[in-house]
């Protein structure tokens, strides 16, 4: 289990993340939402400390702050949304994902080979392993990165907005990726910003606006809980529509929406 307690990050004396404490709980899909600039991904920088903070990061008992970069890279792995599209072939760039366990001298062992063609065979990636990167389309590059991060066999996995900038067949793809990554025992901390898609995936959800966690708990318990339409100006409901492609529809949306 993670949790933060009392997390604040301040940017160029700005506040951006406010006495921020939440539970991750193991084995479980947290999906992190908010309007942009609100702090979500401030959040996760924050837990895999890429971003100076004040608070506590607690992974089973253990400061995970005062950690090393290597022995937070054991127990987290961070997939950013922005990354370089690399000339390189995706077995390769899986491989790297051993970092934590390697040096630059070390050929991967035979332990590192089992954990490479496991996250190959959890990500479905074993026709993309011979792939240049830069010849992916964006849901197959968005998949060898999730291999790599799986490469690390990190218990947690923090992916900032996985699905962005990817076609609709991708983003259920990268969506049904993270349910088969949860069911075999990962907690997967999510920044998402489509809401049917958040409440249709997550098993908790945390409601943030201007830095701080306004709300949390799983998707029914945010609908009756009332702050989605203080927070984003709408509302979210059940979908009882036969086939329907999210069990959760947005509801008396703006006209500007």
């Amino acid at each position: 289990m993670l949790e933060i307690k009392n997390l604040n990050v301040s940017v160029n004396g700005k506040h951006i993340v406010k006495n921020a404490d939440a539970t991750f709980e193991s084995g479980k899909i947290t999906c992190i939402l908010g309007a942009n600039g609100c702090g979500k991904t401030t959040i996760l920088r924050a837990i895999d400390g890429l971003i100076k903070s004040e608070g506590e990061v607690i992974c089973d008992g253990k400061d995970v702050l005062k950690m090393t970069i290597k022995e937070r890279a054991r127990i987290i792995a961070f997939l950013p949304q922005k990354r370089p599209t690399l000339h390189i072939e995706g077995g390769l760039l899986i491989e790297h994902g051993r970092f934590p366990y390697m040096n630059f001298m070390k050929k991967a062992d035979e332990e590192d080979i089992k954990a490479i063609d496991r996250a190959i065979e959890l990500t479905g990636t074993e026709d993309l392993v011979n792939k240049s990167l830069s010849r992916m389309s964006g849901g197959e590059q968005q998949r060898i990165y999730i291999a790599c991060a799986l490469a690390q066999e990190t218990d947690i996995l923090l992916l900032d907005e996985p699905t962005t900038h990817l076609d609709l067949q991708s983003q259920i793809s990268i969506m049904q990726l993270m349910q088969k990554l949860r069911d075999a025992g990962k907690t997967v901390i999510v920044v998402l910003h489509d809401l049917a898609q958040a409440f249709s995936t997550a098993d908790s959800i945390i409601l943030m606006k201007d830095g701080e966690i306004v709300d949390s708990g799983t998707p029914e318990e945010l609908i009756n809980g009332g702050k989605i339409k203080e927070v984003f100006g709408f509302d979210i409901v059940k979908d009882e529509t036969e086939d329907a492609l999210y069990s959760y529809k947005l509801l008396n949306l703006p006209k500007e929406y």
